[in-house]
């Protein structure tokens, strides 16, 4: 045990000196690459939890909006929408961090949960609908072709 801790103490201390190779590895090497973001800009169609819409977002850079419509059974959709009307309009506004999105909805009768999805593939959002006193409702996100 000795012998192995004097070896790590050696081993800390010896110095290292650069070399012309390791200069021009240096200088050589591409830049770090860095996560981009995943692009959801299109049309997208969504159903779940007694809630079907339709979605046209743009992206810009890491930030996504978007507007379209909602058809909703009134009373049933969970996560708090019950109040939603048997209609409406709904905008997003979010951004994405590489293959994560993290929006708010707002849906007209006044329901404006935080969304969050993860971009499966190029065509597919899986997300949730975040409660404040109950789960996420789950809601699926196709892209349209």
């Amino acid at each position: 045990m000795r012998a192995l801790a004097a070896a790590v103490v050696v081993l800390v201390a010896l110095p290292t000196f650069p070399s012309r190779d390791a200069d021009a590895v240096r200088r050589d090497a591409p830049p770090p690459v860095h996560s981009q973001a995943g692009s959801v800009a299109g049309r997208w169609r969504g159903r779940g939890n007694e809630l079907s819409l339709v979605l046209a977002l743009t992206q810009s850079g890491d930030s996504v909006g978007g507007d379209g419509t909602f058809t909703a059974v009134p009373g049933v959709v969970g996560c708090g929408g019950e109040t939603l009307p048997d209609s409406g309009r709904v905008t997003l506004a979010g951004r994405v961090l590489g293959a994560a999105l993290q929006a708010r909805m707002r849906f007209t009768g006044g329901w404006g949960p935080p969304f969050l999805a993860t971009l499966a593939g190029t065509d597919t959002l899986r997300g949730r609908f975040m409660g404040v006193d109950r789960p996420g409702c789950a809601l699926t996100l196709v892209r349209v072709r």
